[in-house]
């Protein structure tokens, strides 16, 4: 035989094939699955934020919501407050009304030390919980759980993000973030399920957003988008839409009526509106563009050419990417797409009234729109070719989001403290007057006045009309003991801001320290004709009359500063003073007991002298 024929009797076993892609498979399937997936992202955070735990309380707005009410918010007493107080906590009522940011504060306030970190930590689990639902919601819309952990990552270490986590008064949008995605979620799972417990969870989830931020009233919307876009395994039954209508409505309702009883100051046209929407469109594509190239981060943005052009060519790549293999987007593109746009949009109208000299945008607000733009890519790399196509725009998207984390890991030192991050809000957006006051007022916190005032100066450069600029640069003048000066930058205050009652308050305050008592009674009156319930006005003014021994009227201002704070022991400690100079020695007796149960020093030494 030849050895042709040889080798066509011998039959050649056939070659098993290797098992590699079902042990990745198996692999992918260990690391996708649940609760170990949703450990990893806890973990994932920690690696990239954990150092937040060092960092210090008080930068931009964090003294307002937090380090000013530590004594409201350390005390579930006054739990009742978060409802009836807008979001400052104020008698003011200004536009945000957000009773669950201001709730979730005072939880954390009660584990408040020194540096205040606990307020980073919570939003740093807030955001591995919101990464954990949105991988939930990911899969829930077909996704498999490899593609949906790979884009959860993208998401998780985005360093625009970073102002969402690193910066507290960003509670708001990170409890949106969670309660918005988890409404989705749960409203796709009643759809498919046919059971109603479903849609009271997404009821819940929608009342909890509600009650964190304003933009949740489009979410109602969007499940509806969905509704109509997404596969769906059942159509909802005439009892399910009934129930989450009316559940709506109730919510709605509930959250208007609660507003309108503490939002007194509606925003104007000048800050939220269309106007501010056409001025600030420039936003969505740096949103885009900042999320996966991070140039250009600040705290307080401002518009660069290089992010809105870089956007605007992010946007055209990934529309010809869905017309080439989707032949034209697909519908749930379309849900991402809108999912952007909607929860986009309400911050996209809102401008800020210094406008540029204070901020074009603030990243944070991005964070549940990206939800969308996550969406859309996912389904955007569902529509290439199968295999190695799909495999290797997964591989490119991991290691992306390996380098964004190393990224986040390090841009999060900018926040480390008020100094260290007004420093670098500066440098990332010079043209911020804001940032060169309010780093100005963290200098006069540490006592360099001068370094103040040249802050303030700069500010004042930049944005003329810059009232409270001005105020801040008096009262670092009065610091240094140059009340004369400090009144001149109070009175220019008032030529471009007539009603700034801080600029009255403290001329006052200058005025009785130059001794000039009828100028700062005058100063004080007006004062309290702009803020009626401010208790230092009448305290003050109290002690200008004491000055000019009109003691009944200096009585009758400490009553009401003892009406309006019924813990203020200097109200107590005074009013004492008062009523024993008019020989009313049992009536000071009595206030200076109060204000020794108070923490006074003073009256106990009072009591100990004139009490016995």
């Amino acid at each position: 035989m030849t050895n042709k024929s040889i080798q066509n009797m011998v039959k050649t076993p056939p070659l098993k094939k290797k098992p590699a892609k079902k042990a990745e498979s198996a692999w992918w399937n260990r690391i996708t699955g649940a609760p170990f997936v949703y450990v990893l992202f806890f973990v994932f955070a920690f690696v990239i934020y954990g150092q937040v735990l060092g960092f210090y309380i008080g930068k931009f707005d964090e003294d307002l919501l937090i380090s000013g009410n530590l004594s409201i918010l350390k005390d579930f007493n006054n739990l009742k407050m978060a409802f009836t107080r807008d979001a400052f906590l104020s008698f003011l009522g200004v536009g945000f009304y957000r009773p669950l940011q201001t709730v979730t504060f005072m939880i954390d306030a009660h584990f408040f030390h020194e540096r205040g970190s606990i307020f980073y930590l919570t939003n740093m689990l807030l955001h591995a919980a919101t990464c954990s639902a949105l991988f939930y919601l990911l899969a829930l819309l077909g996704n498999s759980r490899k593609s949906s952990f790979v884009f959860t990552l993208l998401y998780l270490a985005a360093p625009l993000f970073v102002h969402a986590i690193a910066w507290a008064p960003s509670r708001g949008d990170l409890l949106i973030g969670l309660t918005g995605i988890l409404s989705v979620a749960f409203f796709i799972k009643m759809v498919n399920s046919g059971q109603y417990r479903y849609g009271v969870y997404t009821l819940l989830a929608f009342l909890a957003a509600m009650f964190s931020k304003e933009t949740a009233l489009f979410i109602p919307l969007l499940i509806t988008v969905w509704y109509f876009l997404g596969e769906k395994k059942k159509k909802l039954p005439i009892p399910g839409i009934i129930l989450l209508i009316v559940g709506f409505l109730l919510i709605y309702a509930a959250y208007f009526f609660l507003r309108a009883q503490v939002v007194k100051i509606p925003s104007t046209a000048a800050e939220f509106g269309i106007g501010p929407f056409f001025h600030n469109i420039r936003t969505l594509p740096e949103y885009m563009a900042k999320f996966l190239i991070p140039l250009y981060l600040s705290p307080m943005a401002d518009f660069t050419l290089t992010n809105t052009i870089m956007g605007l060519i992010l946007f055209a790549l990934f529309a010809l990417l869905a017309f080439r293999y989707s032949r034209g987007v697909s519908k749930m593109e379309i849900f991402g797409i809108t999912w952007f746009l909607v929860f986009a949009a309400p911050g996209v109208m809102y401008s800020h009234l210094l406008g540029s000299a204070a901020y074009d945008y603030l990243e944070h607000r991005a964070y549940l729109p990206m939800a969308g733009i996550v969406i859309f890519l996912i389904f955007l790399v569902n529509s290439l070719p199968e295999g190695k196509v799909q495999n290797r725009f997964l591989a490119a998207v991991l290691l992306v989001s390996l380098a964004l984390g190393t990224y986040s890991f390090f841009y999060t030192g900018n926040y480390e403290n008020p100094i260290v991050f007004y420093d670098y809000t500066i440098k990332s957006n010079p043209g911020s007057a804001m940032a060169l006051s309010n780093r100005g007022l963290i200098r006069a916190d540490f006592k360099d006045y001068q370094g103040a005032v040249a802050d303030y100066d700069k500010a004042i450069a930049i944005k003329p009309d810059y009232s409270k600029a001005y105020v801040n640069k008096g009262i670092s003048l009065a610091a240094l003991h140059d009340e004369a000066g400090a009144i001149e930058q109070y009175d220019l205050a008032i030529r471009y801001e007539p009603r700034l009652f801080q600029a009255h308050f403290n001329k006052g305050n200058a005025e009785s320290v130059l001794k000039r008592y009828a100028e700062a009674l005058q100063e004080y009156d007006t004062a309290i004709q702009i803020m009626p319930g401010y208790v230092n006005t009448y305290t003050a003014r109290a002690s200008t009359y004491y000055n000019l021994s009109n003691f009944a009227a200096a009585d009758r201002d400490f009553t009401t500063a003892i009406r309006l704070d019924p813990k203020n022991n200097m109200a107590f400690l005074n009013r004492g003073k008062v009523r024993y100079n008019v020989n009313d020695k049992a009536a000071a007796c009595a206030d200076w007991r109060i204000a020794a149960g108070l923490g006074s020093s003073e009256a106990r030494d009072l009591l100990g002298n004139y009490c016995k």
